[in-house]
């Protein structure tokens, strides 16, 4: 029996071959002024070089694989809970908003998908959303996110002094608050 590895990287290979016809047929353009399709191209033929080396890789190896040995220790609880909690996510980011809702979505992913402490978790929880929001936000790129109710309009002003607070706390060498003469 071969490996699963060769029909999965066919398998792909397929769509990645199928995305670069796509994206050729869109125009490529120019390095200067590109097309449509010139970005989607990159992916398609990146797509075609990696799966053809895992159906390379598939090839070379003959494997010892039945259905049941395929899935022996995946760990069915935490992709159940990963597939809910997405689900609950894409349902509550609208009414609820961007800022709350991803808070609350990587606490439970950093705390029951992947275990960590509780005081990092929060604090991982607190920066990936800040540092997003920041990055692809209205203060950043100008990305429209899920507004919510006025939640978002105090994180808009927050975030930034947040970010301030914590790096002069945390920042080595950074000037610290004195109190006043």
């Amino acid at each position: 029996m071969r490996s699963p590895d060769l029909y999965s990287g066919l398998l792909w290979l397929l769509v990645g071959a199928y995305i670069a016809n796509d994206a050729y047929d869109m125009g490529l353009g120019t390095m200067h002024d590109p097309g449509s399709g010139y970005v989607l191209f990159g992916v398609g033929i990146a797509m075609i070089v990696m799966s053809g080396i895992v159906a390379v890789n598939g090839l070379l190896k003959a494997a010892d694989v039945s259905v049941g040995n395929l899935f022996r220790g995946l760990m069915w609880r935490r992709v159940i809970l990963l597939v809910f909690v997405l689900t609950v996510y894409s349902i509550v980011l609208e009414p609820v908003g961007f800022v709350p809702a991803t808070l609350v979505l990587l606490l439970v992913l950093f705390r029951a998908i992947d275990p960590l402490t509780w005081p990092f978790a929060v604090f991982a929880s607190v920066m990936t959303t800040a540092v997003v929001y920041i990055v692809f936000g209205p203060m950043g790129l100008g990305t429209q996110f899920p507004r919510g109710d006025e939640f978002e309009v105090a994180i808009y002003y927050a975030v930034p002094g947040l970010l301030f607070a914590l790096a002069v706390m945390f920042w080595p060498g950074a000037p610290k608050p004195t109190r006043g003469a």
